[in-house]
């Protein structure tokens, strides 16, 4: 329970450095950390780099979702609002309030009445919805979830998309936020995922054999100095597969596996007919008989 509380505190405290409760051991008024208080008035790196990516989005007439993971009681996402609002920029928050069933016609209706940004947790959007009308994603704050990632990081990849789709990803170095993607095992995790889709690595297998979860991964890399890959590596990596998997020349029918269906069906045809009827007392009642 303690060392969950510190590493969400970790991940968070960097996007909202104030309003921040103190650390104690459970049960007890021993404190452990007490983060230090910093101004709200003043606008950080991270906020002035999300300002500008949506700035530049805009003039290319892109409009823009953006993902923040903490959107309860270290919310984020208000104060983001605000600071658009205050460089002209429409921007709005998909809550929880929102009902499933009504999010889709919710967007609509904030793109049609001017909304250039929504802002929201990555769950309320991560299956379902397709946000064709903002081809440009930023996860402010990543999730930790491989599945929440992929699906929420596709919603404007769409069939009928018609503008190119760029997703952007935000941290602070050096903290756990940087640290947390590798960490978390998301990237080992994204290559599992791709092996299952037919994309082998050696990364991929090993992640699939792997269980540790995130708040272990964490504390071993606090315990350890935060050493390790780096996120740039990592990304640069799989990009580099990718690409590599794109330009690979098909590999020659003779190389692969192929099943003929009509080939198999006629086999099991046969097999069923050529089938050994096994004699049955006909006067005994069977549970596998024919009548």
């Amino acid at each position: 329970m303690l060392l969950g509380t510190y590493v969400n505190a970790l991940l968070s405290y960097p996007d909202r450095p104030f309003d921040n409760e103190t650390i104690v051991y459970p049960n007890t008024e021993k404190i452990i950390v007490e983060p230090i208080e910093l101004s709200k008035d003043k606008v950080y790196n991270k906020e002035r780099k999300l300002i500008e990516l949506i700035g530049d989005s805009l003039s290319e007439n892109r409009k823009v979702f953006t993902y923040c993971q903490y959107t309860g009681v270290k919310d984020v996402t208000s104060r983001l609002q605000e600071m658009l609002m205050d460089e002209g920029i429409n921007a709005e928050i998909l809550r929880y309030t929102v009902k499933p069933e009504k999010r889709e016609e919710w967007i609509r209706e904030k793109v049609r009445s001017g909304t250039d940004v929504v802002i929201a947790n990555p769950k309320l959007v991560q299956t379902g919805l397709d946000l064709y009308d903002f081809p440009t994603l930023v996860f402010y704050q990543t999730g930790y979830s491989i599945f929440t990632l992929r699906q929420a990081s596709r919603r404007s990849w769409r069939i009928g998309q018609d503008k190119e789709v760029n997703v952007h990803y935000l941290y602070y170095r050096p903290t756990m936020q940087e640290r947390a993607i590798p960490l978390s095992g998301m990237v080992s995790k994204l290559e599992a995922s791709l092996a299952i889709e037919g994309k082998f690595s050696e990364e991929g297998l090993l992640a699939m054999t792997q269980g540790e979860d995130m708040t272990t991964a964490m504390a071993k890399a606090l315990v350890d100095g935060l050493e390790g890959e780096g996120v740039e590596q990592i990304w640069s990596k799989l990009n580099q597969r990718n690409i590599s998997d794109y330009r690979k020349e098909p590999e020659p029918e003779s190389m692969l596996y192929r099943v003929d269906p009509l080939s198999m069906l006629r086999k099991m045809y046969k097999s069923s007919k050529s089938r050994r009827k096994i004699p049955v007392n006909e006067n005994q009642i069977a549970l596998f008989n024919e009548f």
